[in-house]
């Protein structure tokens, strides 16, 4: 279970006897070890959620690749969100960087900037809007 520093907030269905979290956000540390924290605690959401293992496995990366980003190019705290709508899930991850991310094309030798290029391979679409003082960057992932 997840039990890192960061604060949670949820919300559950509506309906009567069901009391599944559909959405879910913490904020995260601006510190090395965010990227671990996020991975802990979109696991534990998606286990939760019985998402499908191979979807976790993406998403899980997805989650990790895109905090990293945030730490390693914003210089405030770090914002993630999750929403499930059965056959969806929609990551968002905010960070105070207010310029947009940048895909990069690396070469095979390269040892950085395949973090995009991950997201946008797991993903079935992906983006990102300015929030505020920074940016909330977002993958879809089709769960059907």
């Amino acid at each position: 279970m997840y039990r890192a520093g960061g604060t949670v907030t949820g919300e559950r269905d509506a309906q009567p006897g069901v009391s599944r979290v559909r959405r879910l956000g913490t904020h995260l540390p601006p510190v090395a070890r965010a990227p671990g924290e996020a991975r802990a605690f979109v696991a534990d959401a998606l286990r939760s959620w019985h998402v499908p293992e191979d979807k976790a496995c993406d998403i899980v990366l997805a989650a990790s690749e895109l905090v990293t980003n945030a730490f390693e190019h914003g210089s405030g705290g770090i914002a993630l969100r999750m929403r499930f709508t059965g056959d969806c899930l929609l990551l968002e991850v905010r960070d105070s960087d207010p310029g947009d991310p940048v895909l990069h094309r690396p070469g095979p030798r390269s040892v950085r900037g395949r973090g995009l290029a991950l997201i946008q391979a797991l993903s079935s679409a992906w983006g990102h809007r300015r929030g505020g003082d920074g940016k909330w960057v977002w993958a879809e992932f089709q769960l059907a």
